[in-house]
């Protein structure tokens, strides 16, 4: 069972980053959202048609995942495109999270262990 921990680009531990408490607007949005869409397709040409949907909807925080191909290289266009704010998410390790924030994500989503006690 996993779940799921949200994260700025100051979050990030280990190299090349070090430990900085989050205070982005993007960070403090992100974790008061209650209305997130995570979208996952056969490929990141699918998201623009569903993300202007969810734009005009309402909906302000969008998270895609790594798991879509293309998420990353369609990244920049979206945020320019439609000005909400967008997270990348299933971010496994140190380097698709610099990969994600290089592209401008928001915010970063990382599966996590959940602890049986």
């Amino acid at each position: 069972m996993t779940c799921c921990h949200v994260i700025n680009e100051k979050e990030i531990h280990g190299p090349p980053f070090h430990y900085v408490p989050g205070t982005s607007p993007a960070s403090a949005r992100a974790r008061k959202q209650s209305d997130r869409s995570v979208l996952r397709a056969a490929d990141a040409s699918a998201y623009e048609r569903v993300i202007d949907v969810l734009v005009s909807s309402g909906i302000r925080s969008i998270e895609l995942t790594l798991t879509t191909p293309g998420t990353l290289e369609a990244l920049p266009h979206l945020l320019h495109r439609t000005g909400t704010e967008i997270g990348i998410g299933t971010v496994a390790c140190v380097a698709e999270a610099e990969q994600a924030l290089d592209a401008g994500a928001g915010f970063l989503v990382t599966p996590s262990p959940r602890h049986q006690r």
